[in-house]
């Protein structure tokens, strides 16, 4: 009676509801749907089927597939700012040797979570997912960061400049992303060497571009160090240098980059405004929250499909928001709620709708 396309339906129906496949929360939407929606119980036996690896392969795929469709309506095609970073899900399992669950740090009642390593283009207009894969305890930020950038080698993305947040401060990954011959910029740590080149800056010994490095013994990486004062109500303070430090440090940006000293020049001010870009790849992991369906399986499978759909619907919207947008028509109002609801109720009445349609 069902098929693949029953079970997209109905994993558009969960979303954004806050309600879970296996209760009753769904009734309604099942009795009132033309055609009738499956089961849960339905739809996480279909699921199940698969085995944990072979589902993380199409989820894999099934980004790829929509980063190409975007690019063949138009986008992502010129040199695009990437960022990468990670997305802990809670899991509050009893079993906390589950092949794709890993400790961290206490939160929200928990220490274990599923963590979703993530590429995503924050340039204005075409901030869409361009490549996910899920962390286990045996991958390292470097293979992360190495492996993200394959996808997007991949899919024909060029990368003009990735952002990335102070948690890949290291050696490593400075050295990987040089060799790979990628521009970056991210926070520096302030480590008692930045500390010094902070405080050799407000002494008038230090500009506020220099040459620094970071790392130890033969793992060492030299980068670019720009240090600009924060001012008065500088909404990136926190963000750009941390609150944790000495007063005197805690009131500098202070970013590391591949960029040479005289490209940079003495406007240190537009990396700045460069890296408020990166607040993009946050925004999405936001809206992927809005969307997410729940579910309380502890079957892997289960888990990685509904954690990898919210991020195909992201890029459904985003590519809706272009062709309307391409069409004459204004899309400040097309949120991604609003475009679920829009997209549900193209499934449940299997009927051809367009943006001038009044029903």
């Amino acid at each position: 009676m069902y098929g693949r396309k029953d079970l997209f339906r109905h994993l558009v129906a969960m979303r954004g509801k806050h309600g879970y496949a296996e209760g009753s929360s769904h009734a309604e939407d099942v009795d009132r749907s033309s055609p009738p929606l499956p089961s849960g119980r339905w739809t996480l036996g279909k699921i199940r089927s698969i085995h944990e690896d072979v589902m993380l392969v199409r989820c894999t795929h099934m980004i790829a597939r929509s980063v190409r469709r975007l690019k063949r309506h138009g986008l992502l095609r010129e040199p695009v700012d990437i960022a990468i970073d990670f997305h802990d899900i809670c899991r509050y399992d009893k079993d906390p040797n589950m092949k794709f669950m890993r400790h961290s740090k206490h939160k929200n009642g928990t220490h274990l979570f599923n963590t979703l390593a993530s590429v995503h283009c924050v340039t204005e207009g075409s901030r869409a997912c361009l490549g996910v894969l899920v962390r286990t305890r045996d991958t390292f930020p470097a293979d992360a960061v190495a492996a993200l950038l394959d996808m997007c080698g991949d899919n024909g993305i060029r990368v003009r400049t990735l952002l990335l947040d102070r948690e890949f401060y290291s050696a490593e990954i400075m050295n990987l992303l040089e060799a790979r011959g990628i521009t970056w910029l991210m926070p520096a740590v302030k480590t008692d060497t930045v500390k010094r080149a902070i405080s050799e800056f407000e002494r008038g010994e230090r500009g506020a571009v220099s040459i620094h490095s970071v790392g130890s013994g033969n793992m060492r990486a030299g980068f670019t160090l720009i240090v600009r004062p924060a001012e008065d109500g500088d909404d990136a303070r926190e963000t750009a240098t941390g609150s944790s430090e000495g007063e005197s440090e805690s009131f500098h940006h202070v970013f590391a980059t591949n960029v040479s000293p005289e490209a940079v020049g003495s406007d240190p001010d537009r990396f700045v405004e460069m890296y408020r870009r990166r607040w993009g790849i946050e925004t999405a992991f936001r809206c992927y929250e809005q969307v997410r369906p729940r579910t309380t399986s502890r079957n892997e499978s289960v888990r990685l499909l509904l954690l990898f759909f919210p991020m195909l619907l992201y890029n459904a919207w985003i590519l809706a928001r272009h062709l309307f947008c391409r069409d004459g028509g204004s899309v400040t109002w097309i949120t991604l709620k609003i475009f679920s609801r829009y997209l549900e109720a193209l499934t449940q009445k299997s009927v051809r709708l367009t943006p001038t349609d009044p029903g």
